[in-house]
């Protein structure tokens, strides 16, 4: 008869608890909702491993390219920017506003990283956006989300 008890006391017990979760926050009447951001993502590409002559990195929108034609990152007077390790290259590339998603090694020896990296779209600056890459055939840059 106790075991009886205490189970149907277990039983309840764990019923109210459950029936004490809050409800999820609804917005305030006539609020407006933000509409989520795009972004535009890229690749940091370079060696992982600090060099005295410098790490030169790539920056990779997924377009097409030639061979050895590459997005090597470059300052104002268009000269590639040598960094002293990709670390270095990614803390560049956060005080130009782009965010950090997530790294990943390649390489035989995983030599290579990677970063992937977005911006929002309205933080792109206007020279910056001119020589971005246009959409992939067959999408569209009005479309919805």
């Amino acid at each position: 008869m106790k075991k009886h008890a205490l189970l149907a006391l277990g039983l309840l017990l764990c019923g109210t608890l459950a029936a004490q979760t809050p409800p999820a926050a609804a917005p305030a009447p006539g609020a407006v909702m933000a509409k989520s951001s795009r972004y535009l993502y890229a690749e940091l590409i370079g060696s992982h491993l600090p060099s005295n002559k410098g790490c030169k990195v790539i920056l990779d929108f997924g377009q097409k390219t030639e061979a050895w034609n590459y997005n090597w990152i470059t300052d104002s007077r268009d000269r590639n920017i040598r960094f002293n390790s990709m670390v270095e290259a990614l803390n560049y590339m956060i005080r130009q506003k782009w965010e950090f998603v997530q790294a990943y090694t390649s390489g035989a020896d995983n030599d290579n990283t990677h970063y992937l990296l977005r911006i929002r779209t309205e933080e792109i600056p206007a020279e910056i956006r001119k020589a971005l890459p246009s959409a992939p055939t067959g999408t569209s840059e009005s479309e919805s989300e």
